[in-house]
């Protein structure tokens, strides 16, 4: 028996937890770049009646990468969290009968982000049609980022205390 053993810790737990950790890292690095991009493209340089105009100048290369960028992202954070649906969230209830309700608690935040990553999409397809929802697109964004960040805040705590962790 290792020292971590004996201490309540599980090693096992401890490398999912790391590497859930590093992933998230990922996510977090990733929204911010978005997110700093987006508020290029949304900055209202004099008023709202010149925002349209902001928008135009905006090289329409960058407008179309931030686009399929914030796309990508979307994709890629819906498949991590089915992953965790259908993978890991079940073998955490197996693990341990203390992580049904952690497991139920996430699995709401996942439901509350993915309507937010559906909103985000919406706005970012119909976004190339018209520039003029610039705004929306940056407002979804921001409304995903808080989520996420608390979301991902909150399952890195949940599962370090399921893990013996803390």
């Amino acid at each position: 028996m290792t020292s971590s053993e004996r201490d309540g810790e599980d090693p096992r737990g401890r490398a999912v937890y790391e590497h859930l950790v590093e992933v998230h890292a990922l996510y977090r690095r990733e929204l911010a770049k978005l997110r700093g991009e987006m508020a290029k493209w949304s900055a209202d340089p004099g008023g709202p009646d010149r925002l349209a105009d902001a928008a135009r100048a905006f090289s329409d290369q960058r407008k179309s990468d931030l686009r399929l960028n914030c796309l990508q992202f979307c994709d890629a954070l819906t498949a991590h969290h089915s992953v965790e649906d259908t993978q890991m969230f079940p073998q955490l209830r197996d693990y341990s009968a203390a992580a049904a309700p952690v497991v139920d608690r996430l699995r709401m935040e996942h439901e509350k982000i993915a309507d937010l990553l559906a909103q985000l999409e919406n706005t970012l397809r119909r976004l190339s049609g018209d520039p003029s929802l610039v705004a929306d697109a940056a407002r979804a964004l921001t409304a995903l980022a808080t989520d996420l960040e608390a979301h991902l805040d909150n399952e890195e705590n949940s599962l370090a205390g399921l893990f013996g962790l803390r």
